[in-house]
Protein backbone atom coordinates (compact mmCIF):
# COMPACT_ATOMS: atom_id res chain seq x y z
CA UNK A 1 0.00 0.00 0.00
CA UNK A 2 1.51 3.33 -0.96
CA UNK A 3 2.28 6.39 1.80
CA UNK A 4 -0.56 8.29 0.45
CA UNK A 5 -3.57 5.72 0.58
CA UNK A 6 -1.85 4.90 3.89
CA UNK A 7 -2.70 8.85 5.09
CA UNK A 8 -5.71 9.05 3.45
CA UNK A 9 -6.85 6.19 5.18
CA UNK A 10 -5.80 7.35 8.29
CA UNK A 11 -7.48 10.71 7.63
CA UNK A 12 -10.83 9.09 7.01
CA UNK A 13 -10.70 6.62 10.70
CA UNK A 14 -9.55 10.21 11.90
CA UNK A 15 -12.36 12.29 11.04
CA UNK A 16 -14.56 9.27 12.20
CA UNK A 17 -12.89 9.73 15.70
CA UNK A 18 -13.48 13.34 15.69
CA UNK A 19 -16.93 13.27 14.73
CA UNK A 20 -17.58 10.69 17.19
CA UNK A 21 -16.18 13.26 19.94
CA UNK A 22 -18.08 16.07 18.47
CA UNK A 23 -21.40 14.89 18.52
CA UNK A 24 -22.43 14.83 21.95
CA UNK A 25 -21.28 18.29 22.27
CA UNK A 26 -23.34 19.53 19.46
CA UNK A 27 -26.26 18.05 20.54
CA UNK A 28 -25.67 19.52 24.65
CA UNK A 29 -26.02 23.42 22.57
CA UNK A 30 -28.91 22.01 20.13
CA UNK A 31 -30.80 20.95 23.75
CA UNK A 32 -29.53 23.94 25.76
CA UNK A 33 -32.69 26.13 24.80
CA UNK A 34 -34.93 23.11 25.70
CA UNK A 35 -33.57 23.00 29.02
CA UNK A 36 -33.93 26.63 29.74
CA UNK A 37 -37.34 26.90 28.69
CA UNK A 38 -38.41 23.97 30.73
CA UNK A 39 -36.28 23.74 33.63
CA UNK A 40 -36.18 26.31 36.52
CA UNK A 41 -32.52 27.92 37.47
CA UNK A 42 -32.29 25.85 40.69
CA UNK A 43 -33.54 22.50 38.17
CA UNK A 44 -30.79 24.08 36.06
CA UNK A 45 -27.86 24.53 38.46
CA UNK A 46 -28.49 20.82 39.65
CA UNK A 47 -28.11 19.45 36.39
CA UNK A 48 -24.81 21.47 35.70
CA UNK A 49 -23.97 20.11 39.50
CA UNK A 50 -24.81 16.66 38.50
CA UNK A 51 -23.10 16.68 34.97
CA UNK A 52 -20.19 18.09 36.67
CA UNK A 53 -19.16 15.34 39.35
CA UNK A 54 -20.45 12.62 36.88
CA UNK A 55 -17.12 13.87 34.55
CA UNK A 56 -15.18 13.79 37.20
CA UNK A 57 -16.14 10.20 38.64
CA UNK A 58 -16.18 9.29 35.51
CA UNK A 59 -12.38 9.91 34.98
CA UNK A 60 -11.55 8.58 38.76
CA UNK A 61 -13.65 5.12 37.93
CA UNK A 62 -11.73 4.30 34.71
CA UNK A 63 -7.84 5.49 36.52
CA UNK A 64 -6.67 5.30 33.08
CA UNK A 65 -6.82 1.57 32.21
CA UNK A 66 -8.22 2.31 28.57
CA UNK A 67 -5.51 4.20 28.13
CA UNK A 68 -3.50 1.50 29.39
CA UNK A 69 -4.96 -0.40 27.22
CA UNK A 70 -4.04 1.06 24.17
CA UNK A 71 -0.24 1.54 24.57
CA UNK A 72 0.17 -2.25 25.59
CA UNK A 73 -2.05 -3.58 22.94
CA UNK A 74 0.53 -4.44 20.59
CA UNK A 75 3.41 -4.93 23.14
CA UNK A 76 1.28 -8.31 23.96
CA UNK A 77 1.74 -11.09 22.12
CA UNK A 78 -1.53 -12.04 19.69
CA UNK A 79 -2.57 -14.84 21.50
CA UNK A 80 -2.87 -13.22 24.70
CA UNK A 81 -4.17 -9.99 23.70
CA UNK A 82 -7.95 -11.33 24.38
CA UNK A 83 -6.81 -12.32 27.83
CA UNK A 84 -4.97 -8.29 27.94
CA UNK A 85 -8.73 -6.79 27.27
CA UNK A 86 -10.56 -9.40 29.58
CA UNK A 87 -8.42 -8.20 32.51
CA UNK A 88 -8.87 -4.40 32.06
CA UNK A 89 -12.64 -5.03 31.42
CA UNK A 90 -12.59 -6.78 34.72
CA UNK A 91 -10.41 -4.66 36.53
CA UNK A 92 -12.26 -1.58 35.86
CA UNK A 93 -15.65 -3.36 36.76
CA UNK A 94 -14.74 -4.64 40.20
CA UNK A 95 -12.76 -0.95 40.72
CA UNK A 96 -15.93 0.49 39.48
CA UNK A 97 -18.05 -1.19 42.17
CA UNK A 98 -15.57 -0.62 44.73
CA UNK A 99 -15.93 2.68 44.02
CA UNK A 100 -19.08 3.71 43.48
CA UNK A 101 -20.60 1.73 46.64
CA UNK A 102 -17.45 3.25 48.49
CA UNK A 103 -19.09 6.61 47.56
CA UNK A 104 -22.91 5.74 48.12
CA UNK A 105 -22.33 4.66 51.23
CA UNK A 106 -20.35 7.96 52.12
CA UNK A 107 -22.99 10.38 50.01
CA UNK A 108 -25.50 8.48 52.77
CA UNK A 109 -23.41 9.65 55.46
CA UNK A 110 -22.38 13.25 54.12
CA UNK A 111 -25.24 14.02 51.75
CA UNK A 112 -25.87 17.32 53.09
CA UNK A 113 -22.17 18.75 53.26
CA UNK A 114 -21.97 17.01 49.41
CA UNK A 115 -24.80 18.54 47.64
CA UNK A 116 -25.38 22.01 49.71
CA UNK A 117 -27.81 24.20 49.82
CA UNK A 118 -30.31 22.31 46.99
CA UNK A 119 -33.97 22.89 47.26
CA UNK A 120 -34.05 19.40 47.79
CA UNK A 121 -35.26 17.32 50.71
CA UNK A 122 -32.48 14.79 52.17
CA UNK A 123 -33.91 11.80 50.44
CA UNK A 124 -33.92 13.42 46.97
CA UNK A 125 -30.56 14.79 47.58
CA UNK A 126 -29.23 11.45 48.32
CA UNK A 127 -31.17 9.87 45.11
CA UNK A 128 -29.50 12.57 43.45
CA UNK A 129 -26.01 11.42 44.76
CA UNK A 130 -26.61 7.51 43.96
CA UNK A 131 -28.16 8.69 40.34
CA UNK A 132 -24.79 10.86 40.30
CA UNK A 133 -22.55 7.80 41.37
CA UNK A 134 -23.81 4.92 39.42
CA UNK A 135 -24.33 7.10 36.01
CA UNK A 136 -20.76 7.92 36.20
CA UNK A 137 -20.28 3.77 36.34
CA UNK A 138 -21.65 3.35 33.69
Amino acid sequence: MSMVKKATKVGKLSSIYVLGSMIPQFMGIIVLPIFTRYMTEEQYGIAGLSTTYIGFLGILIQMGLWSGLKSRYFNVAEDQRATLIRTVQMGQILVGIVISTAMSVAGSIWISSLLPNLPLSDTFKLLLWLLIVWGSFL
